[in-house]
């Protein structure tokens, strides 16, 4: 026996109060297959509205968030993840995605497998090709990316100096051992009292910001490597500043 037309629309009511329900303690409720990401900030907080221009994105967090958004999205009967807000501190940035139910998701421009993150990497390209901030923003600007301000650059910048200074201490005394090593095993050392001192053969050489032959070194700042005859590799390089104090 069929239903009657009134008992249709009362069964349907009774279905459509049930999902609805459902959906509204789904919603108090976070799957247990989903993580709750902490948002952390980044610096500035910018609501979707105002998210303008390109972004640079680590390619194993792009990968992360969209695998863990379809896990979620399987589970999670609710809605669409919606992208929520922005947290920046010059390149680095940090996308979040939040989904009806409460889950959020984290899309940054850095993460475990990146050698350096935005901004020190940015520190590390100006000190290899001799730029400055004003060279970065240009460039950042042009290609619509966020800029960091100047203290943010030169905080890394000085911290990338100081990085790359005790890397090649480190790496001189390395090359230097080298070299007396290879002496040692051509044979070429003196003995004093038992004792074996390598003969190494070294090359020089120097440079200042303004020099000519043998007159007018005017420069007060200037620099000399000494590089190893045999491995080809610098032992030692060192910088000198004259300092002039004026009084009246």
């Amino acid at each position: 026996m069929g239903y009657s037309k009134n008992k249709r629309q009362k069964v349907s009511s009774l279905i459509k109060a049930r999902e609805l329900l459902k959906k509204r303690r789904l919603a108090s409720e976070v799957p247990q297959c989903v993580k709750r990401t902490k948002l952390v900030s980044a610096g500035n907080t910018r609501e979707a509205t105002n998210l303008v221009g390109r972004r640079l994105v680590a390619a194993n967090s792009l990968v992360k968030t969209v695998e863990d958004m379809c896990n979620h999205s399987r589970e999670c009967p609710i809605g669409p993840v919606v992208f929520r807000n922005e947290a920046k501190a010059g390149l680095h940035t940090k996308q979040i995605f939040e989904c009806p139910c409460g889950a959020l998701f984290e899309l940054s421009s850095d993460d475990n497998d990146v050698t350096l993150n935005a901004n020190a990497a940015v520190s590390w390209g100006c000190q290899a090709s001799a730029s400055g901030f004003e060279d970065v923003k240009t460039l950042l600007t042009v290609f619509d990316l966020p800029t960091p301000s100047y203290s943010t650059f030169r905080k890394n910048q000085d911290e990338t100096f100081l990085e790359m200074m005790d890397g090649l201490d480190k790496n001189m005394k390395k090359w230097a051992k080298e070299e007396y090593d290879q002496a040692i095993y051509r044979g070429d050392f003196i003995e004093i009292n038992g004792q074996k001192y390598g003969k190494i053969t070294v090359i020089l050489d120097g440079g200042w910001a303004k020099r000519s032959y043998k007159h007018s070194f005017s420069s007060s700042c200037g620099i000399a490597v000494i590089i190893g005859a045999c491995t080809k590799k610098v032992i030692y390089a060192g910088t000198s500043l004259i300092q002039f104090l004026t009084t009246s």
